[in-house]
């Protein structure tokens, strides 16, 4: 629901050597699966910490929360919700994070292909805008 097929995404590749991501960050990543595709994907739990599924919640463990908390999601919509599956627990280590895709229900992500490691994101969306091939600046006569 973030994003959709036809739009330019402008890509921060910098902070992928720099510096972390943050929950919530969306980034470009290689495919663990197959290095020659890149996946547009949100990062859920980050380094050192546990990321549990349960009963179609999202619940992130760490130092500030070792009892977990529930991740509010307010950039999914309601149709989207992670699809009910047993209770899955993932933990993390020091160089990885957890990403998922909005589209939730039909997302190829670490649920999928587990924890990622940073190595493999290529940088953080930084901005998007509408595709150029839909955009008229001048009105078209019409005859």
């Amino acid at each position: 629901p973030s994003y959709h097929n036809g739009e330019y995404l402008i890509a921060q590749k910098i902070a992928a050597l720099s510096h972390s991501f943050y929950r919530g960050d969306v980034v470009v990543l290689k495919n663990p699966e197959n290095t020659r595709e890149v996946f547009l994907k949100r990062v859920i739990g980050l380094p050192n910490e546990t990321v549990e599924i349960k009963k179609a919640q999202i619940f992130i463990h760490n130092i500030e929360h070792p009892g977990g908390y529930l991740l509010d999601e307010p950039y999914i919509n309601s149709t989207m919700l992670t699809p009910l599956t047993a209770t899955k627990t993932y933990i993390l280590n020091k160089n990885q994070y957890f990403v998922m895709g909005d589209n939730r229900t039909n997302s190829i992500d670490s649920r999928s292909f587990g924890p990622i490691d940073k190595k493999l994101i290529i940088g953080k969306i930084w901005s998007q805008m509408p595709s150029f091939l839909n955009f008229d600046l001048f009105k078209r006569p019409v005859y």
